[in-house]
């Protein structure tokens, strides 16, 4: 199992360039113009997180996936860094990894724009959906990801104690590619 600090909606096309995978999002991604329907064309498990049975049914699929030795990637972080933070990260979907006692692989992605001697970094830092991080994205003239993946590792404890070791790990991996507000985020962690 991967997880991923959620940036910009072309996390999940990138590593799916490397690799197939079974994606896991929020519902509302579902509803995401174009995105949402990629999404749900390329058999990704739609969960919300308020209905426990949901979360049930998900992650019995992800366990299923993992068994027939598929990638499965969740965004726990479920939305990215905010203001140089990096959000709690939410444990239902990390059931599977502690019964199966799988991998688990920590991984981090930033993007960098360039525009008439601007350089910005890109993400979901600002609110909006996927159309603003696109055209956000496209407006530039050179743009640049990326990606850094901790080793695999099997790692021990209850689910919310993996939740914990992966939400630092990432938070390492974003100091270490050099992303924005690099001071605040070392001082959460």
């Amino acid at each position: 199992m991967i997880t991923v600090n959620y940036t910009f909606f072309l996390d999940a096309i990138l590593i799916a360039a490397v690799r197939p995978c079974v994606f896991v999002a929020g519902a509302e991604v579902r509803r995401w113009p174009v995105v949402g329907l990629l999404a749900g064309l390329g058999g990704t498990l739609f969960v919300n997180p308020r209905q426990s049975h949901d979360v049930a049914r998900v992650n019995f699929l992800i366990e299923r996936a993992v068994r027939r030795r598929l990638l499965a990637v969740i965004f726990p972080g479920c939305a990215g860094p905010r203001d140089g933070r990096l959000n709690p990260f939410a444990s239902a979907l990390l059931q599977p990894a502690v019964e199966l006692g799988c991998s688990l692989t920590a991984a981090a992605f930033v993007y960098q724009g360039f525009r008439e001697g601007e350089d910005a970094w890109i993400g979901n830092t600002d609110g909006g959906g996927a159309l603003r991080q696109f055209a956000q994205f496209a407006s530039r003239w050179r743009q640049r990801a990326i990606g850094a993946f901790c080793a695999p590792a099997f790692h021990q404890g209850n689910r919310k104690q993996l939740a914990t070791q992966l939400r630092v790990e990432t938070g390492d991996l974003i100091l270490r590619i050099g992303a924005p507000d690099r001071e605040s985020l070392a001082e959460e962690l």
